[in-house]
């Protein structure tokens, strides 16, 4: 190389601008979701990793004298560690009778606890049913309680709502049942202990499932100190913002980047809000534990 060329390149790096020569340990993305990171309360909301399918349940009505056998409700592991069932009670009124098995895609399951496995993909989900009949006695409406007890510290009991009427009016449909599945993996999510000044990410799925109408997520939020939302995408790797809506059966998936940027000693556990519109466009908000060890 000529002493001309060579004092070029030396000019050349003297004038470069600083955002040129910084090491990639000092690049922070210039757009990141969430800016304001000051502590707040999240949304009320569910702690979710056992959901119940449908939710709230609707029965009839029916032509008087007629019963409903074997009504199930789906009850879903939708984190990625285990769950065990402990108890399961019906209460209100008498016509909703609660047969004490339950049911998974194999076998029948006759005692309890049971244990639902965890799972980290983001459609891989286990689940069983518990079976309801409903023999009304008169024509009233009636209503009742289905209690859920789990070993999850966080949400030790999850309610579904049942009602009912007969032959009233007789031609009129039930009201719809919400059908309406959110999913994020991992659930609950835990980052690693890691030196202040250093940086820490886990990828996390989002995903709304709905049979009967399209249902949105309309935001997301981290809420607790040193963690960031830094990226939401698509399946394909393509930037996306909420509003999010699924469609019917659909299977597409939202990934989003949460990292954890520790500013001093160990942080309080923190939550990621997921607020979303179920498909029949009541608005809930998924509660996501951020834990560090």
């Amino acid at each position: 190389m000529s002493l001309r060329t060579t004092s070029f390149l030396c000019c050349f790096i003297l004038f470069l601008p600083p955002v040129f020569i910084c090491s990639c340990a000092d690049y922070v993305p210039h757009e990141r979701l969430q800016l304001d990171n000051t502590p707040k309360e999240p949304p009320e909301g569910v702690y979710g990793r056992l959901w119940a399918i449908p939710n709230p349940l609707h029965l009839g009505p029916l032509p008087e004298g007629e019963t409903l056998e074997n009504v199930l409700v789906n009850l879903f592991n939708v984190g990625s560690e285990d769950i065990s069932i402990t108890g399961i009670d019906l209460t209100g009124d008498p016509d909703f009778v609660f047969e004490p098995s339950f049911l998974d895609i194999i076998e029948e399951i006759d005692a309890l606890p049971y244990t639902l496995p965890g799972r980290e993909g983001c459609y891989d989900f286990t689940s069983i049913w518990v079976s309801i009949n409903y023999e009304p006695e008169n024509k009233l409406p009636v209503s009742a309680r289905l209690s859920i007890q789990t070993d999850d510290e966080l949400a030790p009991e999850i309610g579904v709502p049942l009602s009912a009427s007969i032959d009233f009016p007789p031609h009129e449909s039930s009201e719809p049942a919400c059908t309406t599945l959110p999913i994020v993996r991992p659930n609950p999510i835990r980052f690693d202990s890691t030196l202040p000044g250093t940086e820490q990410y886990l990828d996390v799925c989002l995903h709304l499932y709905g049979e009967e109408g399209p249902a949105t997520i309309t935001s997301i939020e981290a809420f607790g100190e040193d963690i960031f939302i830094d990226s939401l995408t698509d399946d394909y790797g393509k930037p996306v913002t909420t509003p999010i809506t699924y469609q019917p059966g659909s299977m597409k998936m939202t990934l989003l980047r949460l990292s954890y940027r520790p500013s001093g000693g160990k942080p309080d556990d923190g939550v990621l809000g997921v607020v979303f519109i179920n498909e029949l466009g009541d608005e809930h908000a998924l509660l996501v534990p951020v834990l560090f060890s």
